[in-house]
């Protein structure tokens, strides 16, 4: 984990990624080190904390992923006019996720709701409401995590798919969608108490969107890497101790 999030900085501060990835076993040069600390280093003081480095380790994950988004939208622009039409993604749609001939009610009502559920993540990446998503615009509905208003029509699809009692809160079992039968392991566990952040046993929308921003996650593995590397004990890294 801590290697990929390197590896992101490390594009960032201008390394290309095979110069990295091809050296697996070996520890990054201290130069390089460096290189990444002054870009991490937001506000120059010397040190980085576990804000800075989210920040822009979120960043950069944007910024890479919207390259990959472009050879999507390339795939699906079908007039080549440079963006995203709901039909040409409605088209992709029905080509991966089309039912079958003879699909059953349940499986046809499957698939009107995941059509309703991708209109409605288009609307909200249509940031300029002119019914077409520009490459940046398209980078949301792919990446829902990238722009606050996709990311909530993704929480409240899950609020309401998971909560099967409709009391507003995801419990253990809700969330992480095991059986009795099943149990939670205790890594599941451990992620779940440490988004239930008022300490009610259970998960608001809001608790959720932690988990589907990717934020959870990536704030985890700061804090470890920044644990690991801080020698003074202020929560923060010199490059010397990076």
């Amino acid at each position: 984990m801590w290697r990929g999030i390197l590896l992101c900085l490390a594009i960032a501060a201008g390394d290309d990624a095979a110069d990295v990835v091809d050296v697996p076993q070996q520890l990054m040069s201290a130069e390089k080190l460096r290189r990444i600390h002054q870009a991490v280093d937001k506000n120059k003081d010397g040190k980085v904390s576990v804000a800075e480095v989210v920040d822009f380790a979120r960043h950069m994950n944007q910024v890479i992923t919207s390259k990959e988004v472009q050879g999507i939208l390339n795939e699906l622009d079908k007039d080549q006019d440079g963006k995203l039409s709901w039909q040409e993604h409605l088209q992709d749609l029905h080509r991966f996720h089309d039912p079958p001939e003879d699909a059953d009610e349940e499986m046809l009502k499957e698939f009107e709701t995941r059509v309703a559920f991708e209109k409605e993540k288009f609307t909200a990446a249509d940031v300029d409401k002119d019914h077409f998503l520009s490459p940046e615009e398209a980078v949301f509905l792919f990446l829902p995590e990238t722009h606050p208003e996709v990311l909530d029509v993704v929480v409240n699809d899950i609020m309401k798919t998971k909560d099967k009692d409709a009391d507003g809160y995801l419990s253990p079992q809700e969330m992480w969608e095991f059986s009795a039968q099943e149990g939670l392991s205790e890594e599941a566990m451990e992620d779940f108490q440490k988004l239930d952040k008022d300490g009610n046993h259970l998960l608001d929308a809001q608790e959720v969107r932690a988990w589907e921003s990717g934020l959870f996650h990536t704030e985890s593995e700061m804090l470890r890497l920044i644990e690991v590397a801080d020698k003074d004990g202020d929560m923060e890294a010199t490059a010397e101790e990076l």
